[in-house]
């Protein structure tokens, strides 16, 4: 099977005035088959989002070498990386803040199309279209950004993503901010997209959340301090480090209530019934967890307290 990606010894060294340099991401190599889900995981701070920042030119390589389907694309610039990063496309954790509040969802998803000098009917069409590939109804596309739910967005953000027929999707951490019953459509609907593009789509998963990778990916890399310190299937990582699904409901509600205690008021909000902020507690169990707390679980315990 050909490489889609291909990264070479890629360092990003950031510098500050009067402060000491730092190294986010250190000597990673790695590559991506078409086709291939490929997750990273690793702690906040270990250099995920940085090397996806890199790989999207978002930020500058320091050092070494990035290839597209075989061609360097370490230093290109401006209008050299718009036939590349035509296929290549990234949905990021906060898919509120991604969208102009401005605009309606359907302008942000047709925005790439307009660029590429699309009729208005056109775009309209298609964005209608990309809607519903996405578990949308077309009268989203008149709504904006703070009128639907976190996981209504995040579909409308996949949906912009896939605008341009991609080769590959990068996904930063699309779940974190979501509760559980979300994060799995979220996950069923990439699968979804993935098995209806055959093996034209390629994934970059970032997530911190070992037992989403192992649901999702084919393979997963571990970063810590900036580093590649694990590769294989999520299964064989999982084995060789040890890392286990926390399912003790002692652990997990020690977890839940050190949440609770340090967002009084996400408890409050969902107390009232508003679900919305659920991903807030969530989040904080498996970061807490290292990841490895069983999402249903953390929900039934998360609902537990609130109703109790």
């Amino acid at each position: 099977m050909s490489t889609l990606l291909e990264a070479e010894h890629l360092t990003k060294i950031f510098t500050q005035r009067g402060k000491e340099s730092f190294k986010a991401v250190d000597d990673v190599s790695f590559t991506l088959k078409p086709g291939e889900t490929l997750g990273i995981v690793g702690e906040s701070g270990s250099g995920k989002s940085t090397l996806a920042k890199m790989i999207t030119r978002l930020t500058d390589i320091t050092e070494g070498t990035l290839k597209f389907e075989g061609k360097d694309i370490t230093r290109l610039k401006h209008n050299q990386l718009k036939d590349v990063y035509g296929n290549i496309q990234m949905v990021f954790q906060n898919p509120v803040g991604s969208f102009d509040p401005r605009r309606t969802l359907g302008d942000g998803i047709g925005e790439s199309l307009r660029n590429r000098g699309m009729k208005k009917a056109d775009i309209e069409k298609r964005v209608a279209e990309l809607l519903e590939q996405c578990g949308l109804s077309s009268e989203f596309a008149k709504r904006y950004p703070h009128e639907v739910s976190g996981g209504q967005c995040q579909r409308a953000a996949i949906a912009r993503a896939l605008a341009i027929a991609p080769r590959l999707l990068i996904c930063d951490e699309i779940t974190s901010a979501l509760d559980v019953t979300v994060q799995k459509e979220i996950l069923e609907l990439l699968n979804a997209l993935r098995t209806r593009q055959g093996r034209g789509l390629s994934i970059l998963f970032i997530c911190h959340d070992i037992s989403l990778v192992q649901q999702f990916c084919d393979r997963v890399l571990v970063m810590y301090h900036g580093e590649i310190v694990e590769e294989g299937t999520p299964d064989e990582v999982v084995r060789k480090h040890g890392y286990k699904i926390v399912e003790d409901n002692g652990a997990i509600e020690a977890a839940v209530d050190a949440a609770f205690e340090a967002n009084p008021d996400v408890v409050e909000k969902l107390k009232s019934g508003n679900m919305k902020p659920m991903g807030v507690i969530i989040g904080a169990v498996m970061k807490a967890t290292r990841g490895q707390a069983d999402a249903k679980a953390v929900t039934k315990v998360v609902m537990g307290k609130i109703k109790g």
